[in-house]
């Protein structure tokens, strides 16, 4: 079986920087050609705050399933897919971090006035919001991990000679992906 690894700190800082990077060209193309910056509204705040609220209740879910015995286990397909949709929101909430970050220094550098003001509380309610999300994914993550389950083969010191390959049959069932050396 392959292992997948739990999203790292470099990764979501990157997301970060790219989408700040994403946003001061979008923002500065829109400035250019309007005349004026992008509004922000609370829209997308309340939407950030329903992924988080789902985010929460997949966290308690998995916990539920995995305090209940150790005999019941919960599906290792949904475990996998909530484990990406936990990388997904990490990478996608730092990413948002970006983009409001870079929206509010934005703000700061303009000279429009009073509404100024409400629009930097709104990217920085964007930036908390971003966090909320990346922090549900993380949490997310690390509890669909299964704490009984038997260890995962040796990794490799040459990662080139390993390649995924499918094994078994499909009878109704997915297919089961496991690493084997490549001759």
């Amino acid at each position: 079986m392959a292992t997948v690894h739990l999203t790292r700190a470099g990764s979501a800082l990157t997301a970060a920087v790219l989408g700040a990077g994403v946003a001061l060209v979008a923002a500065t193309a829109q400035a250019r050609v309007r005349g004026y910056p992008p509004e922000l509204t609370a829209t997308a705040l309340i939407a950030l705050l329903v992924v988080v609220l789902g985010l929460v209740l997949a966290i308690r879910y998995m916990r539920s399933r995995l305090q209940v015995t150790a005999e019941v286990r919960p599906d290792p397909h949904l475990a996998f897919r909530l484990f990406v949709l936990g990388k997904a929101s990490v990478l996608g909430g730092s990413a948002v971090v970006g983009v409001y970050l870079a929206l509010a220094a934005q703000r700061l550098s303009s000279q429009h006035g009073s509404a100024d003001r409400h629009q930097l509380l709104l990217a920085a309610a964007g930036v908390v919001a971003g966090l909320l999300v990346a922090v549900a994914g993380a949490v997310l993550e690390r509890s669909c991990r299964d704490p009984g389950g038997p260890p995962g083969p040796p990794v490799p010191q040459d990662e080139s000679a390993w390649a995924p390959t499918v094994t078994g049959e499909v009878d109704g069932e997915l297919p089961r992906i496991a690493v084997r050396p490549t001759p």
